[in-house]
């Protein structure tokens, strides 16, 4: 669910904005109350899926686990911006969900095998930052839709997410090409 927080002050606003009361099984649901369902289906789905979602990731590498989670995270940012509908956003968030568990089980393990012994505080410290920068830009996001509307200010999350998935591409390519050096070390 971390994820979702770093979230949490523009779907809030735009589902509040943008989502007309609906009923879903009996109950009339606003968008002023549909965030709360998106965040009880995530909390949901992070609960009952996260051992599964780890298995099958497991299948795959460690590249692909997480340059995988950033595009989906990117398509479920443009989606978001697409849909205005109670059902269509609850789709979206377990697209996005599924994203986020994608890594879950694996980013612990990958820092705690690329760090050295001595310093793998340091690394689970780097690595614990992209969550703390996502937090402290997340009201530009709020500036963002006002200035640009909620479709590009999603768009823009979601290409900083695709950026993101370059990014491991990229890393997951250097790392590879120091571990084919004789004596290669990740704390050079």
């Amino acid at each position: 669910m971390r994820s979702v927080k770093q979230l949490d002050l523009l779907i809030p606003v735009y589902t509040k904005e943008t989502v007309e009361a609906e009923t879903l099984a009996g109950w009339t649901i606003d968008g002023a109350s549909a965030f709360s369902w998106l965040i009880a289906e995530n909390g949901l789905l992070v609960a009952l899926c996260t051992v599964a979602v780890t298995r099958w990731m497991s299948r795959y590498s460690e590249r692909q686990a997480f340059v995988g989670s950033s595009v989906l995270y990117g398509i479920s940012m443009w989606l978001f911006s697409q849909t205005s509908s109670l059902l269509g956003l609850i789709a979206v968030m377990a697209l996005f969900t599924l994203a986020e568990l994608m890594t879950a089980g694996l980013q612990q393990s990958f820092i705690s095998r690329l760090a050295p012994e001595a310093m793998r505080g340091q690394y689970f410290a780097a690595a614990s930052l992209r969550f703390t920068i996502g937090r402290m830009l997340a009201p530009l996001s709020l500036a963002a839709a006002e200035w640009i509307g909620y479709a590009w200010t999603f768009v823009v999350l979601g290409m900083l997410a695709l950026g993101s998935a370059a990014l491991y591409a990229w890393m997951f390519q250097q790392v590879g090409r120091r571990m084919e050096q004789p004596n290669a070390s990740f704390s050079r």
